[in-house]
């Protein structure tokens, strides 16, 4: 009789890594699968012709608030474990620009700044230990209600997973289900900078599955988690590359892509160098600029910037793009000019020369100097060998054409503590740390 598994999926992205890296086809032929999620992700999976049970969840408006006030008061109590936490301060206290430097936008910008340090004051009072407890123990006790309790009492789990990247209702579920109904739990984490600033475990998980050997340090250390078995194998959604890093076919490489900012409002400085270069080098149409999927901060308008930025292609993508469509536009690029995001990886993984960029903005304060001096998951990233950085405009546009004679560089071994890639899948890996989590929590006869 195969093992039945309960799985949490918190978001439509976290679902198309599932199931478009064929980790989910693996999940079902090997164990009785239940998948809990809520409407917009339940519709997702229903394309799907596999056999599985899918039961919906309803995560309430109240229960969000509850998850948004605990990772607050996390973050003030977390911030001398990880700098990325005293970013996330200060950028909510500053913001992500400069203000107009007159009388009035000065005082303006300053009394918000007041405003905003009030709030952070209550914060860390409040988040001293009984309050932040309290708060605590009434969003555990509210996710129970995430599900009817009769699912535990008519179907017996092996195991309940999440899949997530944030420490929201759904990641959480498995956890305090498991705990309640003596099943073990596993958490997969899909993100890079989950563990160091995105996330504050309240209760810790039976097993971890993460990135690498930085992750499982962040779970340790920032995380503090004490008895949790981890599993350092990469993500799913890298493995539409293995064939291409194994040496397999792969598409022609034609042009440069520039990979956008999450601060949007930085791309614009960016492609207006890019532009200007084009226009000198006589290079029309030879960069590509790929927007960041999920963007903030003011909204950019892409029709003025394809008018004002001609030489430039803009690639036309949505958050929820296939990932066969993000390995094509990479792979056809001769050099990557790249923020420091998830992307960054995605290119050293492929061995694409690449440009770190790191800029000193004068409009963007959250610039990617800034996040790469600041961000935890950053650490050590530029010293990569082999990686260019350019520190300002002179710089990338010095590196551009001898990046771009560049011959494939093998990056594997210089990233393995970021991202770990192993000739086995992760398919496979993932489902040797299932069996191992399962086989942690029976009983010795």
């Amino acid at each position: 009789m195969k093992p039945n598994l309960g799985l949490f999926i918190g978001s439509e992205f976290h679902a198309r890594s599932l199931t478009e890296s064929k980790v989910f086809n693996l999940l079902v032929e090997k164990y009785e699968l239940t998948i809990f999620a809520t409407s917009n992700i339940s519709m997702y999976f229903d394309q799907i012709d596999l056999p599985y049970e899918i039961i919906e969840i309803l995560n309430y408006k109240n229960l969000n608030k509850l998850f948004s006030l605990h990772l607050k008061l996390g973050t003030i109590r977390y911030m001398k474990r990880s700098r990325s936490y005293k970013f996330r301060i200060n950028r909510y206290v500053f913001g992500d620009y400069y203000s107009k430097q007159n009388f009035w936008s000065k005082t303006l910008l300053v009394l918000k700044i007041v405003s905003k340090l009030i709030v952070i004051l209550s914060r860390y009072i409040l988040s001293r230990k009984i309050f932040y407890l309290i708060v605590q123990k009434i969003y555990l006790k509210k996710i129970e209600q995430l599900l009817a309790e009769s699912i535990f009492h008519t179907t017996k789990f092996d195991l309940l997973i999440s899949w997530c990247q944030t420490t929201e209702p759904t990641a959480l579920a498995p956890i305090v289900f498991g705990r309640k109904y003596s099943v073990p739990s596993m958490v997969v984490v899909d993100n890079w900078d989950n563990l160091s600033s995105k996330s504050v475990f309240p209760i810790e998980p039976d097993s971890l599955v993460c990135f690498g050997p930085q992750s499982e340090e962040f779970s340790r250390k920032i995380q503090q988690f004490k008895a949790a078995k981890i599993f350092a194998i990469g993500s799913a959604r890298f493995e539409i590359y293995r064939e291409h890093i194994q040496g397999g076919p792969s598409s022609v490489q034609v042009d440069y892509l520039y990979a956008g900012s999450s601060i949007a409002m930085e791309d614009e400085e960016v492609l207006e160098v890019l532009h200007n270069y084009s226009k000198a080098q006589g290079l029309d149409q030879k960069f590509r600029y790929r927007r960041h999927p999920y963007p903030q901060g003011p909204k950019i308008n892409l029709a003025d910037l394809k008018l004002r930025f001609s030489t430039i292609h803009f690639e036309e993508i949505n958050a929820l793009e296939s990932l066969e469509q993000t390995k094509e536009s990479l792979l056809k690029s001769k050099i990557l000019i790249a923020m420091p995001t998830t992307f960054l990886l995605e290119g050293l993984l492929c061995g694409i020369p690449t440009i770190l960029l790191s800029f000193k903005s004068t409009k963007i304060r959250t610039s990617s100097r800034m996040m790469l001096e600041n961000l935890e998951h950053l650490k050590g990233i530029s010293s990569i060998r082999g990686l260019q950085v350019a520190s300002n405009t002179t710089e990338l546009l010095g590196l551009i054409e001898p990046t771009s004679q560049m011959e494939k560089f093998n990056y594997l071994d210089e990233i393995q503590y970021y991202v770990n890639w192993s000739s086995t899948t992760y398919g496979d890996q993932l489902i040797s740390a299932v069996e191992k989590t399962i086989s942690f929590q029976k009983p010795i006869d």
